[in-house]
Order: structure tokens, then sequence, then C-alpha cells
């Protein structure tokens, strides 16, 4: 009778020490995806306040459609408007690495983005003569393109839609973004 109590407490310690186990990998699995849920929300937020950084991009390129006659772009003007497209190059790295998904940048960021890239003065001074530097941005355009496309979303702009500009060098530009992906 000896034996078989301690073999039943063993039994009990065994089944107990399992559970416990259980419980706790279901613990750390709900701490690392509630950590997870937490970061990225933490990285949106940074992303929208630095998008916030580049109002007077906006503003600018704003009374840019509003132009009655050709306007040329000054330098600094010109350095903002790369520092934004900058901003849009780090979305697409984060899309690519699968840290945030195209649903939520394009509920954040869908209509700055082609606010700009579509802008014939931000074509004509920053992206085409650049394209080589903005293969990314030019990447982005169309995988965004694509997905409101499919989701029934809007193209701001889309009489002066990025490859209108010049489709052949459109074309080249992404090829060169996914070949050196």
């Amino acid at each position: 009778m000896n034996t078989e109590f301690w073999t039943a407490v063993g039994t009990i310690s065994q089944t107990a020490a399992s559970v416990v186990t259980i419980v706790g990998i279901l613990f750390i699995a709900w701490q690392v995806s509630d950590t997870r849920r937490f970061t990225k929300s933490q990285l949106l937020n940074d992303l929208e306040k630095e998008s916030k950084e580049y109002r007077q991009v906006y503003m600018m390129i704003t009374s840019l459609w509003k132009a009655t006659q050709e306007v040329s772009l000054q330098e600094d003007q010109l350095y903002d408007i790369f520092d934004c497209l900058g901003f849009f190059e780090r979305i697409k790295i984060l899309l690519d690495n699968r840290v945030i998904d195209m649903p939520t940048v394009d509920r954040l960021f869908g209509y700055r983005f082609f606010l700009l890239v579509n802008n014939s003065y931000v074509q004509k001074f920053a992206l085409y003569p650049d394209g080589h530097d903005f293969t990314t941005v030019f990447a982005l355009h169309k995988q965004w393109t694509q997905y409101r496309q499919l989701h029934g979303g809007e193209i701001a702009d889309k009489e002066t839609n990025l490859p209108l500009f010049n489709p052949k060098a459109y074309d080249e530009f992404v090829a060169s973004y996914l070949k050196r992906k």
C-alpha cells in the first residue's frame, strides 16, 4: 500500500507540474503577444508623429496645385520633399519586413502619400530626376496602387498619377528596386 500511495503522489505531482508548465507557457505567449501589440502601437504612434513634421511639405504641394503659372522649387523646399519621400521609404521597408501591414498604413498615410507622389512638381523636380535614388518610393507606389485597386480605394490626384509622367522610367525604377530587394 505504501508503494501505491507514493506512485499516486508521484503521478499527481507530475500532472500538476505539467499543468503549471502549460499555464506558464500560455501566460508567456499572451505576454509576448501583448508586448508585440504594444510595440506595434508605439511604432505607429511614432510614425504618425514623424509624419506631422512634414506638414509644411503638404501645405507647399497643396499650394502648388493652385498655382496658375509654372513654379520652380527652392533648394530648401526640395530637401524638405526629399525628407518626406525618405519617410515613405521607411514605410516601404517596414512593410517589406512585415513589421506593419498595408491596411494600417493605408488608413494612416494613404492620402498624404498619393498627394505627395502624384504632384507634378514633386515628380518633375524630385522623383524622376533622382529616380534611381527613390526606387523604394516607386515600388511603394506600385504596391499601394494595387492595394487600393483591389480594395476599391480612391487614389488622390490620379490625373497626375506617378507612372503617367514617364511610364518607361517608372517601370525601370520599380524593376530596379525589385532586383535589389
